[in-house]
Parts: C-alpha cells; sequence; structure tokens
C-alpha cells in the first residue's frame, strides 16, 4: 500500500511540475469561455422557464374546466326538489305512498 501511495504521490509532483511549465491561458481567452458558458447556461434557463410557465398555463385552463363543470353538475343537483336538504344533512321528506 505505501509503494502504491508514493507512486500516486510522484505522480501528481510530476503533474504539477508540467503544469508549472504551461504558459498561462490568455485572458481574453478566458473572459471568452465564461461568457459563453454564461449565454448557454442563461438560454438554458430561460427555455427551461418558458417551458414551465406553458405547462403551468396548460394546467390552469385544465383546473378552470373542472371549476366550471363541478359548478354546472353542483346546478344541476341544486335544481332537483329534495336533494339540497339532503346534501345538508337533514333528513329526507317522507313519502306518503310508503305507508
Amino acid at each position: 500500500m505505501a509503494a502504491a501511495e508514493a507512486a500516486a504521490a510522484d505522480a501528481d509532483d510530476d503533474l504539477l511540475a508540467d503544469r508549472e511549465q504551461c504558459p498561462p491561458i490568455p485572458q481574453a481567452k478566458v473572459v471568452l469561455l465564461v461568457n459563453n458558458f454564461v449565454i448557454n447556461t442563461v438560454e438554458l434557463a430561460n427555455v427551461f422557464a418558458a417551458s414551465c410557465e406553458d405547462r403551468l398555463a396548460a394546467i390552469a385552463q385544465r383546473i378552470s374546466g373542472v371549476e366550471l363543470g363541478l359548478a354546472l353538475l353542483e346546478a344541476k343537483l341544486n335544481s332537483v326538489p329534495g336533494v339540497a336538504d339532503v346534501a345538508a344533512g337533514a333528513p329526507p321528506p317522507e313519502d306518503p305512498r310508503a305507508r
């Protein structure tokens, strides 16, 4: 194990030595790369936000349709005599023919 760790340490030292011999990256190239990264990231975020907004609008439309359908069903149920009393928890009226 110690030999493997020593070999890894030597390899790291060689990489550091090689890196010190390399010339630095020009500042203009670094700025170009960073700007390119920022532009691509912002474009991705904008596309994602637009997609989420479209999906949210579609879901809001579906919810509105369901609410409208529910209101229509409630109105139909309330138009039937005696159903409103049952829904409110009152006992149903007795049918005189049942006796």
